[in-house]
């Protein structure tokens, strides 16, 4: 924030730059002789997108006057929160005669992040040994060898989801 006082005679034109409204969360601060804002808590843009600050500037004479202005912050998501599954347990019966490359079901899996500058892209994993398969964009559980119930008749599958940048 710069500020200009047409004054020239002694401390009249020395500004001074406060914060008067709009930084309840005290997220920034502005240094009082310069004008400039920082950050001092970073806000979290699942909690505010936008953030009006009103900045007053008060010159030093006698009596003191001052004048306002408004800076408008817009805050940019970042990739800060972590992936969940809805739901987070699924339980499928197929038949043993199941193909290779038939669908069983489709995991998702979704964050609080916005999906603003590519936050919300998601790639599936699995960690399980089994006969399935998940497609890594999709999501997209299929068999992928052939079952046979009389040997194995439950299976755990265990998929992760992580976000790329």
């Amino acid at each position: 924030m710069t500020a200009v006082d047409e004054d020239t005679a002694g401390s009249n034109n020395l500004l001074s730059y406060s914060i008067v409204s709009g930084n309840d969360e005290s997220f920034f601060h502005i240094n009082p002789s310069t004008g400039q804002i920082q950050i001092d808590n970073p806000p979290d843009y699942e909690v505010s997108t936008k953030i009006i600050l009103v900045v007053r500037a008060t010159d030093g004479g006698v009596p003191k006057l001052s004048g306002v202005c408004t800076a408008t912050i817009t805050i940019r998501d970042v990739n800060d929160n972590p992936p969940s599954f809805a739901p987070d347990n699924i339980q499928k019966w197929i038949r043993e005669d199941a193909k290779p490359g038939q669908t069983v079901t489709r995991v998702s899996a979704s964050d609080l992040d916005s999906s603003l500058n590519g936050n919300n892209k998601m790639v599936f994993s699995s960690i399980s040994n089994v006969p399935f398969q998940v497609n890594a964009n999709s999501g997209v559980v299929t068999v992928s060898e052939v079952l046979d119930r009389e040997k194995i008749d439950r299976y755990y599958k265990i998929s992760n989801s992580y976000e790329v940048e």
